[in-house]
């Protein structure tokens, strides 16, 4: 665990976790452990804070959730395409995805889903 002088244990709370405002596609994996530092989760912090638009994070929070449930195991594509299916019912990952493909095309480029711009999910 990280110390700080004051001896106590620090408490990760960030404001974003999108790269832009309000734009959450639904079933877009997020890569927690890319966007932090080896350790980070299981020795850098003591807790962390999901600042979130629910209901249309809701899918982000859950993968927050298997993240820090197994860091180590924990599998980007797996874990949203559970997290959908279980918050919106069996199959809504399959039935999103090609809407998720079509619509992502609009928006501009550097707020593009990663399929739209050539990343695997």
């Amino acid at each position: 665990m990280v110390r700080r002088p004051y001896r106590k244990e620090a408490l990760y709370l960030p404001e974003r976790h999108r790269p832009h405002n309000l734009a959450s596609f639904i079933v877009d994996s997020t890569d927690w452990n890319g966007w932090h530092y080896p350790g980070f989760f299981e020795e850098g912090i003591a807790g962390f804070h999901k600042n979130s638009w629910t209901p249309s994070e809701c899918n982000q929070i859950t993968t927050l959730a298997d993240c820090l449930w197994n860091v180590k195991g924990y599998d980007k594509d797996r874990s949203i395409h559970r997290g959908v299916n279980q918050l919106l019912g069996a199959g809504m990952y399959e039935t999103l995805l090609p809407g998720m493909k079509a619509l992502s095309y609009f928006d501009s480029p550097q707020w593009r889903s990663r399929l739209q711009r050539g990343v695997r999910l």
